[in-house]
């Protein structure tokens, strides 16, 4: 069985979707949405670090998984739209419209800097 993750979207304010792809050899690839089964925003980011990939969009929304199938609504604290999301030294940064800036340890508490 073949099985592919995907991002899609991203650039120039285009909404990205999680989706997952699965398929037998010799087969097309069967594409489905992911959970959630649209959450309904669309995402602007995506990071990878300590195990777990975080989302982030439009509203607030914060994604997490830590397979990247099955994915999970976290409180960011912020209605404002979130439009990029980075990993490093440890902290999830993510940053969105008016100058928000959120950092997260684990990516599942989020505090406003």
């Amino acid at each position: 069985m073949l099985e592919a993750l995907l991002v899609l979207g991203a650039s120039m304010g285009a909404g990205a979707v999680p989706a997952r792809a699965q398929g037998g050899s010799g087969t097309a690839l069967a594409w489905h949405w992911l959970n959630p089964l649209p959450q309904g925003n669309s995402l602007a980011g995506v990071a990878y670090g300590n195990g777990l990939y975080v989302a982030v969009g439009d509203g607030g929304t914060i994604l997490t998984s830590s397979t990247g199938s099955t994915w999970q609504t976290v409180a960011s604290g912020t209605q404002e739209a979130l439009n990029g999301i980075t990993y490093g030294g440890g902290t999830f940064v993510a940053v969105g419209a008016g100058g928000v800036i959120l950092t997260s340890s684990d990516g599942q508490s989020w505090s406003l800097v």
